[in-house]
């Protein structure tokens, strides 16, 4: 319980220490109000974690009103087509020892394609899925002032674990990894935001709609 609560307040001090600043390092990659459904709308960038030919790792942190997801964009090397049931785990562990469980929002199933982004295009002819992860604001309190270890992700593959490695920091001036600036990101308590429509990939359609429409 002690050590819970050291790295909470640590977390907290962080937190307010880089709010202060009021920089997102070039991190944020979308901030508006959806003009369709006046939901507040928060999106880091894609970032790469980690890569390897068994492996792509993507991952980018959303907040929708006061809901967050850590959003994650995998494929696992050249293999079978897998799916991930809605309530799959990941487990993040943290340099130290602390861990955290999330669990996804919706089932998905990979396709070719699926783990590549705008930013890596890595996963383009690979078996890949996008999926997100409910995250707390206790767990993004956790995330904003430590640093990730490795993450485990579970599907119907089973489980594989990716290290998360740690960015080159220069001695004199320690820049935070990403997951902690993306966490702050989502924690801080923003004003401006632009009104607009969301973009095609923030539009769901409903392909049996499309199907009926007269074309």
């Amino acid at each position: 319980m002690k050590t819970k609560l050291i790295i909470l307040v640590i977390s907290l001090l962080s937190f307010v220490h880089v709010s202060g600043q009021g920089g997102d390092g070039g991190l944020l990659a979308k901030c508006f109000i959806d003009s369709q459904t006046g939901d507040t709308i928060r999106i880091t960038k894609w970032t790469r974690v980690n890569y390897s030919s068994k492996y792509l790792l993507n991952f980018r942190m959303t907040r929708t009103n006061s809901f967050c997801t850590f959003d994650l964009s995998y494929h696992f090397g050249a293999s079978e087509p897998f799916t991930i049931a809605k309530g799959d785990s990941i487990w993040l562990k943290f340099i130290g020892g602390m861990k955290l469980a999330l669990y996804s929002k919706e089932s998905a199933a990979s396709v070719k394609g699926g783990a590549m982004t705008s930013r890596d295009p890595k996963g383009a002819t690979i078996q890949g899925v996008k999926v997100k992860y409910d995250i707390s604001q206790t767990q993004l309190l956790g995330l904003a002032g430590n640093e990730l270890e490795k993450v485990r992700i579970f599907s119907s593959k089973g489980y594989i674990d990716i290290l998360w490695p740690e960015p080159y920091r220069d001695d004199l001036k320690p820049e935070p990894t990403k997951t902690i600036m993306a966490a702050r990101l989502m924690l801080e308590k923003k004003t401006k935001y632009i009104v607009t429509v969301p973009d095609s990939e923030d539009v769901k359609v409903n392909k049996e709609e499309a199907k009926k429409d007269e074309f």
